[in-house]
C-alpha cells in the first residue's frame, strides 16, 4: 500500500449513519470499516514515549454484512488486521482485509456466498449440504519465526506480509499442517525457549452416540518449524476451545462444558455449528495436563460442568501446577453474539485461580477478587512462571454498561485491585501489556487498547500507564472507527 490515505475502498455499501433507538450506544462500534487505510497519526492528545518502538496487530471482524446480506454470528465477520507502528514519539495506522477465498469471492459478488460458524447460505438444506464453515482468519494475529500469522479456530492460518499486510495465503507450516488439522487463535509463547505451542479440536471416528474427538497439540520451534504434533482424545461431544494455559513444562486444557452436539445437522445443512453448540449441564469439565518436554499427556481430572473461554497465566511452584481461567456457568454471552445486528450485551465471568497438587493427585479451585472479567492479561515475559500483577477488560456502572469499558489490575501480593475506566459510552478491547524498554519491575510498562467513543463514532489507540493503571499517558486519536474485535499481538519489530 502507498502512504497515502483511504487507499483501496472496500466493496461494501456504506454505513447507515444515524443511530436509532434500537441500538445501544456501543452497538456502532460492531459496524463494518468500508475501507483499508494507510497514514501517520497527526492527533495525539498527551504524549508517545520516544523509546517505544514496535507494532502492535489486531485482528477481528472488520465487516458484518456483504451488501444487505448480515452475518449469523460475530464470529464469521471478514477478517481485518490492523496494525499500529510506534516509532520516536509517532504513530502510524494501517489496516488491510485477509483475502480469504471467502472474502474474496463475497466481495466480488457482492453477498454471502460461504457457510459460517453461525451463517446458513441462502437456499436452505440443499445449499448448506456438505459445506464446511468458511475460515475467515478474523480472531487472532501472530508474529513467530518471522512470519505473521491470522488465525481462526476452525481452520489453518493465514499468512500475511508485515510490511503491508498482504495476504501470502493459507500457510500449512511446509505440509506438516494438515487439512484435517485446525489451528487455534490461543498459542503460547514460552519467552525463554521461544518454542511456540498451538492445538486444535479434531475428529478420530464415529461411536454410536456421536463422534469420537481429540485435542491435537502442536510444538513449533523458535525458527517456526512444526517440529510435533500430538493427539489425546477427549470424552462427550465435540468441544468448543479457545485457549489453554502454559508453563514452564506443562500445557494446562480444560475441555469446558460448551460442546457441539449434532454435527449431522450441519452436515444435512439443516443447522449451523452456532445452532448445535450450547451449555451442556450434564458433560462435566475434564482438564489435560501434558508434559511439554515429552508431549505425553501426565494427569486428567473431571470437573463439574462449566464453561471456559480464555486463561490468565500459569506455572509450578513447588512441585504444583497453578493456572487461572475465566470460569462462565452458563454461556449466555455467546447468544448475545448470534446476531449482532440486535445490539448484543456482552459481559464478562469469574476469574478463578486453580492449583493441582500432583503429589497428592488433587485439584481446588478459589475465587480471584476481581469484576467480572474478560480477555485476561500479563506481562508476556512473565508466561509460563509466576506473575504479581493480572490485567483485564471489565464493565463497570458508568452508565453505558453494555460492553466493556474499562481495564483493571489485580496485584496478587497485595490483592488490591485498581481501575481505569474510559468513561461513559467509550468502549474497550482487549488491552495487551507492553514492556517498557529496560523495564526494573514486572508491571514497568503499559497497557495499549483500541478504544471505540461511541459519541463520536471514532477509535483511538490508548496507552496507559501498567504501573498507576489509573493514568492515560497518550490517545492516538484514529480518523476512522476500529470495529470491536478479539486478540492482538506486539512485538518490538516494527513494520510501516
Amino acid at each position: 500500500m502507498t502512504a497515502a490515505e483511504d487507499v483501496a475502498p472496500v466493496a461494501e455499501k456504506k454505513a447507515n449513519k444515524s443511530l436509532t433507538s434500537s441500538y445501544k450506544t456501543h452497538h456502532r462500534g460492531f459496524e463494518t470499516l468500508d475501507r483499508e487505510h494507510n497514514y501517520w497519526v497527526d492527533d495525539i492528545e498527551g504524549a508517545l514515549p520516544a523509546d517505544l518502538s514496535g507494532t502492535f496487530f489486531r485482528n477481528g471482524p472488520g465487516r458484518i454484512k456483504v451488501g444487505e446480506d448480515h452475518f449469523g454470528h460475530w464470529f464469521d465477520g471478514d477478517g481485518m488486521i490492523s496494525a499500529i507502528s510506534f516509532q520516536g514519539g509517532r504513530a502510524h495506522y494501517k489496516n488491510r482485509y485477509v483475502r480469504t477465498p471467502k472474502y474474496i469471492r463475497e466481495t466480488r459478488k457482492g453477498r454471502i456466498d460461504f457457510r459460517g460458524f453461525g451463517t446458513q447460505r441462502k437456499g436452505g438444506a440443499l445449499a448448506n449440504m456438505f459445506r464446511a464453515p468458511a475460515n475467515p482468519a478474523n480472531t487472532s494475529v501472530v508474529f513467530h519465526g518471522g512470519k505473521l500469522l491470522a488465525l481462526y479456530e476452525g481452520g489453518r492460518p493465514y499468512q500475511l506480509d508485515p510490511s503491508n499486510l498482504e495476504t501470502l495465503g493459507e500457510y500449512f507450516y511446509e505440509g506438516r499442517l494438515g487439512i484435517q488439522n485446525t489451528f487455534s487463535a490461543h498459542g503460547k509463547i514460552n519467552p525463554r525457549t521461544g518454542y511456540y505451542y498451538n492445538f486444535g479440536i479434531g475428529v478420530t471416528g464415529v461411536r454410536r452416540d456421536g463422534l469420537r474427538s481429540c485435542v491435537h497439540l502442536y510444538k513449533i520451534s523458535p525458527n517456526g518449524r512444526l517440529v510435533n504434533t500430538v493427539r489425546f482424545p477427549v470424552e462427550g461431544n465435540l468441544p468448543f476451545l479457545h485457549d489453554f494455559g502454559m508453563t514452564e513444562n506443562y500445557a494446562v486444557i480444560v475441555v469446558s462444558s460448551i460442546v457441539m452436539d449434532g454435527l449431522l445437522k450441519v452436515a444435512f445443512g439443516t443447522k449451523s455449528v452456532a445452532d448445535i453448540t450450547s451449555f451442556n449441564r450434564q458433560q462435566q469439565a475434564q482438564v489435560l495436563i501434558v508434559d511439554l518436554n515429552t508431549m505425553q499427556e501426565v494427569e486428567r481430572f473431571d470437573l463439574d460442568p462449566m464453561g471456559v473461554i480464555h486463561y490468565g497465566n500459569a506455572w509450578e511452584e513447588k512441585g504444583d501446577i497453578h493456572f487461572e481461567l475465566i470460569r462462565f456457568s452458563d454461556f449466555e454471552v455467546f447468544n448475545e453474539l448470534k446476531n449482532i445486528v440486535k445490539a448484543p450485551k456482552v459481559g464478562g465471568a469469574e476469574f478463578v485461580h486453580y492449583t493441582v497438587n500432583r503429589k497428592r493427585g488433587t485439584l481446588s479451585c478459589e475465587p480471584i477478587d476481581m469484576v467480572a472479567s474478560e480477555f485476561p492479561a500479563w506481562n508476556m515475559e512473565k508466561t509460563g512462571e509466576k506473575n504479581r500483577y493480572t490485567y483485564s477488560v471489565a464493565t463497570l456502572d458508568n452508565g453505558t454498561g453494555t460492553y466493556f469499558n474499562s481495564v483493571q489490575k489485580r496485584d496478587a501480593k497485595s490483592g488490591n485491585v485498581t481501575f481505569h475506566d474510559f468513561g461513559p459510552s467509550r468502549f474497550t478491547a482487549e488491552a495487551l501489556y507492553i514492556p517498557k524498554t529496560g523495564a526494573k519491575t514486572e508491571d514497568d510498562g503499559y497497557m495499549a487498547s483500541v478504544v471505540y467513543d461511541a459519541n463520536k463514532h471514532l477509535s483511538e489507540i490508548v496507552l496507559l500507564d501498567a504501573k498507576e493503571i489509573e493514568n492515560c499517558i497518550a490517545r492516538v486519536k484514529l480518523k476512522h472507527h476500529v470495529p470491536h474485535g478479539f486478540h492482538g499481538h506486539f512485538t518490538q519489530s516494527l513494520f510501516i
